[in-house]
């Protein structure tokens, strides 16, 4: 029986597929007949190793399983693997009490609006992505099932049943997190208990104690006990524990650029301290970080000179240039966020978060040094060479997209990613406005809840042709307005921030971190400030958090489309620049 003729794929493009065949003897122990492993690839050779190691892997589970050293799970391990995940969820049900400002009445109500909208994602999640969201519940249950050393059908009725109570629990923690901050009356006990009763789970009674005045007898001094397992020795490592966490921020909305990020570093504290118990992390690790993270290149795996190099390794070079305060700030910053989720979720092993307070103290700047003067608006906007770097340069991709996208934010205040992302569907007129959506979807990614909000269009947007741009591509059944930018890692803005970025370099505007893409959003916001518009109509306007009581609390709905217009976005005004001279034929750009 050869391996190649398990190997199956549903067409030339797709990865191979492993398919197994499950011998007869154990095919009521799987509930199927066979099962197929995607290998990840699509390359017949390659595959053809990987299959010959995956058919011998499952070859040893089928021995093991005949051989009983594989145990199933029971009603009772469910139930209390279910327990175990109540008890964490109470547990940080209590931290976000604890940590939250209870005696002033805005911060609770602060807490609760940023709860709601952290449910909100996660209902989104659940009614656009549920395939996904049941994803990051079973990989959390396989890591804790296989901590157990047990195993479960993931097609089998428990497995299913102990999924969606995790998920319910998911749920069911913003409400408990909002009674205990508004001090409803219910006690943590009261949650278990109505949390057990929904679930079906009996309350274990506790044995009485009996009196008994006899001495108890003296252990001699260094005597052998029984061997018990220590509480190091149940302690999940740093790796399991950096695999939950990283689900659960998937589960929770954050985008996977900054879930990525934050796994490298933690990748990178692993690698540094060791892939130790959670419980054995110290004061003393968290010095080691800060101090090796400190000495390591900045972007080590874009240089050819440090990819592929261990830390150890890139330490022993000569001439390595540490880091500056504010990339290594943020490095800590990212593990910090790690272990203060550990303390949150598993505070009998982690009761204190070793990373709170260990930065680097930075420079500081006495004024903002990243908006756009008037006189480099008039730079970057002048006919001949703003036209010549987009739509009239032979080597420029995406030439389009290139020519709208600055144009766009100078109007708008939308964030790069906001427009290269933006769906054509998300562009309509609203009553006696037109404007733009900016919203959270499967398809678009925002930076918080709050960056959801509508944006009315500028007549310059309107002169320049954009409204008729964005009609014709509807006509054309398009989904995106820049449908033929690709996403990468990074999503659909990159080459789009690496083109402006030269553009500031020829025209002599460009400052290293200061003069960049974003300088659009703050002169877009600067310049509405200045010409007398409300701070809390340019927060609606940019999808900044409202600072008063009455917008926060009481104003939900947000401001409507007319009064953005008209209290917004018609003031303002880049004195002396004539968007009209930008305007282009663009249909002669549509291949």
């Amino acid at each position: 029986m050869t391996y190649r003729s398990y190997l199956v794929r549903k067409n030339s493009s797709s990865s191979y597929l492993l398919n197994i065949k499950i011998p007869r003897d154990l095919r009521e122990y799987f509930g199927r007949n066979q099962f197929k492993i995607s290998l990840k690839n699509g390359i017949h050779s390659q595959s053809l190793l990987f299959a010959k190691v995956l058919y011998l892997e499952v070859q040893s589970i089928f021995s093991s399983i005949r051989m009983g050293t594989i145990s199933k799970i029971t009603v009772k391990q469910v139930k209390d693997i279910l327990k175990d995940k109540i008890e964490r969820t109470l547990n940080h049900s209590k931290h976000i009490v604890v940590d939250t400002n209870t005696f002033i009445e805005s911060e609770v109500k602060d807490k609760i609006e940023e709860i709601n909208g952290d449910e909100r994602i996660l209902r989104t999640q659940l009614e656009q992505n549920y395939d996904g969201v049941l994803e990051h519940i079973e990989k959390e249950i396989a890591r804790i099932i296989k901590s157990k050393d047990l195993t479960i059908d993931s097609k089998s009725l428990e497995f299913k049943e102990l999924r969606k109570q995790f998920l319910e629990l998911r749920l069911i923690r913003s409400k408990w997190k909002k009674e205990l901050l508004e001090d409803s009356g219910k006690s943590v006990n009261d949650f278990r208990n109505e949390i057990y009763k929904k679930f079906n789970i009996e309350e274990e009674k506790l044995t009485p104690v009996i009196e008994n005045y006899a001495p108890e007898p003296t252990q001699p001094y260094l005597v052998e006990k029984e061997d018990k397992p220590s509480q190091i020795d149940v302690s999940p490592k740093l790796s399991e524990m950096k695999e939950e966490f990283i689900g659960e921020r998937l589960l929770s909305g954050f985008s996977p650029k900054s879930t990525r990020e934050l796994e490298s570093t933690i990748d990178d504290l692993i690698e540094i301290i060791g892939d130790i118990p959670i419980l054995k992390v110290t004061p003393n690790n968290a010095r080691d970080f800060k101090k090796i993270i400190s000495s390591l290149p900045k972007y080590r795996n874009q240089s050819p000179r440090y990819r592929g190099l261990t830390i150890k390794q890139i330490l022993s070079l000569d001439g390595v240039e540490g880091q500056e305060p504010k990339n290594i700030n943020k490095l800590i910053y990212r593990v910090r966020v790690f272990f203060k989720w550990l303390k949150n979720n598993y505070s009998e092993y982690v009761p204190q978060n070793h990373f709170d307070g260990l930065s680097i103290q930075e420079k500081k700047f006495d004024k903002p040094r990243d908006i756009f003067t008037n006189k480099e608006l008039h730079k970057i906007f002048d006919t001949t060479p703003f036209l010549n770097n987009t739509i009239r340069n032979p080597h420029r991709r995406n030439k389009l997209a290139s020519y709208f996208v600055p144009i766009i934010a100078i109007h708008t205040g939308m964030r790069l990613e906001e427009i290269c992302q933006l769906r054509l569907e998300d562009v309509y007129k609203e009553g006696t406005v037109d404007i733009i959506r900016v919203t959270i979807s499967k398809e678009t990614k925002l930076k918080t809840v709050t960056s959801q909000r509508i944006v009315p269009i500028h007549e310059n947007l309107k002169r320049v042709g954009f409204l008729e741009y964005c009609n014709y591509m509807k006509k054309q059944k398009k989904e995106r307005v820049f449908w033929d930018l690709t996403k990468s890692r990074d999503g659909y803005g990159r080459n789009i921030g690496r083109y402006f970025m030269e553009y500031l370099r020829k025209v002599g505007v460009y400052e290293f971190q200061s003069k960049v893409f974003h300088s659009l959003r703050h002169s877009f916001i600067t310049n509405l400030l200045q010409n007398g518009v409300r701070e809390e109509v340019v927060n609606g306007l940019c999808g900044h958090k409202q600072k008063t009581m009455s917008t926060t609390i009481y104003f939900k709905g947000g401001f409507p489309s007319d009064l953005l217009y008209e209290e917004g976005i018609s003031k303002l005004n880049f004195e002396g620049i004539n968007f009209g001279k930008l305007k282009i034929d663009w249909k002669k750009l549509i291949g």
